[in-house]
């Protein structure tokens, strides 16, 4: 969003993505196609090329000709996806090892027996993906034996060699109930989640050190990119990547040499902007939210230091707490004289949000082309 006075002929923009470990090449492809049909649906001419970002990053330029304007824009995603990457196991005997080790961090820190404790939509989401692992091991070892079943009574074997059919038949077939389920994680995200849940369980909630140092390299790229000769940075996040441009919105950036309004915009996709509420959920019992922790990171508690128009979205199919956040958050800045908007899409849930934004014909995609054009 720019001012109506202000013409926009160079531009950076930043992407934050979730927990995703997704090459941000995809991201790239998704801009490619999408934008070349908001171009066409705009009425404006569109180029893509390839850029050099600062080493570690990925991005693009794109040059648009709107109004007669000539208009430079470089993207960047701020990556972290390789840390995702290297969270996740690709064996399945390493993703049921994640299972029981997080598994024992919810029993010994107490976190199981107090999360009985809650509503019941928190607690199927907490153990959806511990549960499902384990049905679809039942479900798999079940399909192997019946099948040796079947080839004990055709071949009649006993004693040492019934064993030793049994396991010949049982284990493969097993194995290859579980490779097929995980090849479907797309649609039940069972794997992703117990990974996700893993990821934050293993340091208790600390920040793992390489995140701690990729963060403030993101903080290190946006304050270089406004300080540079550019008419307006805009920042846009997605889940977790959500929180953390919320984080870069409510940032005192005149405390660090800049403008106290250095951004032009913002674009907040599911995320979290209020800590308290998590602070007291079953993450506090290992997740390390001390006041300052839940006071620096809580957008919500900053919002004299938002400048800029906002954007916030959410689906009608995520969790209730994703739903409240950015109802509350939007509304909070409104109350507080902000320029804000709330985009709901019906019928979206969490993951499916992501798709939209990229749709020039969802409302997500259509706000966003609002965001840049101003």
């Amino acid at each position: 969003m720019t001012d109506a006075a202000k013409i926009v002929r160079r531009r950076r923009v930043f992407y934050i993505p979730g927990y995703d470990p997704i090459h941000p090449r995809r991201y790239r492809e998704l801009y490619r196609k999408e934008g070349s049909e908001q171009a066409a649906i705009s009425g404006y001419d569109l180029a893509i090329r390839p850029a050099k970002p600062r080493p570690g990053g990925y991005g693009w330029a794109v040059t648009a000709q709107i109004d007669g304007t000539k208009v430079e824009t470089r993207v960047e995603v701020l990556v972290w996806s390789d840390i995702v990457r290297g969270s996740m196991s690709n064996t399945l005997a390493a993703t049921y090892g994640q299972m029981i080790r997080t598994a024992w961090e919810y029993i010994a820190t107490g976190a199981l027996r107090r999360l009985m404790l809650m509503r019941k939509g928190p607690v199927i989401a907490a153990l959806y993906p511990v549960g499902a692992l384990i049905l679809m091991a039942l479900v798999a070892v079940l399909a192997g034996h019946l099948l040796a079943r079947g080839a004990l009574w055709l071949t009649g074997a006993s004693g040492a060699l019934a064993w030793s059919i049994w396991a010949a038949v049982t284990l493969p077939v097993a194995y290859g109930v579980l490779r097929w389920f995980q090849a479907r994680d797309n649609r039940t995200f069972v794997f992703y989640l117990m990974h996700d849940y893993a990821y934050s369980a293993r340091y208790r909630g600390a920040n793992p050190p390489e995140l701690e140092a990729r963060m403030a390299d993101f903080r290190a790229r946006i304050a270089t990119a406004l300080a540079e000769d550019v008419d307006e940075v805009l920042v846009v996040g997605h889940s977790s990547g959500a929180h953390l441009s919320s984080c870069v919105l409510t940032n005192d950036w005149a405390a660090c040499g800049l403008p106290a309004a250095p951004l032009a915009g913002a674009m907040l996709v599911s995320g979290m902007y209020e800590l308290e509420p998590v602070r007291r959920s079953k993450r506090s019992l290992y997740v390390k939210f001390t006041d300052e922790l839940v006071q620096d990171l809580s957008a919500m508690r900053h919002l004299d230091l938002v400048h800029c128009p906002v954007i916030v979205c959410h689906g009608t199919q995520e969790s209730p707490e994703f739903i409240r956040q950015a109802q509350d958050f939007a509304a909070a800045l409104k109350s507080a004289g902000k320029q804000a908007e709330l985009i709901v899409v019906q019928g979206a849930n969490h993951f499916e949000m992501l798709e939209s934004f990229h749709n020039p014909f969802s409302f997500i995609g259509r706000a966003a082309a609002r965001l840049v054009a101003g």
